[in-house]
C-alpha cells in the first residue's frame, strides 16, 4: 500500500504543480499586461520566468526534505539558492492566498446578497440571449 501511494504521489504532485503553474501565470501575466513599460511579448516572457521560479521555490520549500543544515559546514554556499528563491515563493503563496480569500468572500457575499434579496422581495432570474453579461438581473 505504501509503495502505490508513492506512486501516485509524484503524478499527483506534479499535476497539482501545473495547476498552480497556470494560476500564477494568468494573474501575473495580467498583472504585467496593465503596467505601460510591458510589451504583450515581454510581459508573457516575464510571467514565464516569474511563474517558473515561482513553482521552483514552492517546490524546494514544501516537496522536498531539507538536508542542508547538513551540508552547511562542507559549502558555505549552499544557501544562496533558497535565499534568491524566498522572495518568489513568498510571491506564490501571497497570490494563492488571496485567490482562495477572494474566491471565499465572493461566494459568502453572493449567497448574503441572494438571501437579503428574496427577503426583501426582489425576484432573481438568469440573463437570456442579449440582454446582459451579469449573471443574475435583479428585477422589482
Amino acid at each position: 500500500m505504501k509503495t502505490f501511494i508513492l506512486a501516485l504521489s509524484e503524478p499527483t504532485t506534479f499535476l497539482c504543480l501545473a495547476a498552480i503553474f497556470v494560476i500564477l501565470f494568468a494573474t501575473i501575466a495580467q498583472t504585467l499586461k496593465e503596467m505601460s513599460f510591458f510589451q504583450k511579448k515581454t510581459a508573457v516572457v516575464v510571467a514565464l520566468c516569474v511563474s517558473l521560479l515561482c513553482i521552483i521555490g514552492l517546490y524546494q520549500s514544501f516537496f522536498t526534505i531539507d538536508k542542508t543544515h547538513e551540508v552547511v559546514h562542507q559549502d558555505d554556499k549552499i544557501w544562496i539558492l533558497p535565499f534568491l528563491l524566498l522572495p518568489y515563493t513568498a510571491l506564490a503563496l501571497a497570490i494563492l492566498l488571496l485567490l482562495l480569500l477572494l474566491f471565499a468572500v465572493r461566494m459568502f457575499r453572493g449567497k448574503r446578497l441572494i438571501k437579503h434579496l428574496r427577503k426583501t422581495g426582489h425576484q432573481i432570474s438568469k440573463p437570456g440571449g442579449n440582454k446582459s453579461n451579469e449573471t443574475t438581473l435583479i428585477r422589482k
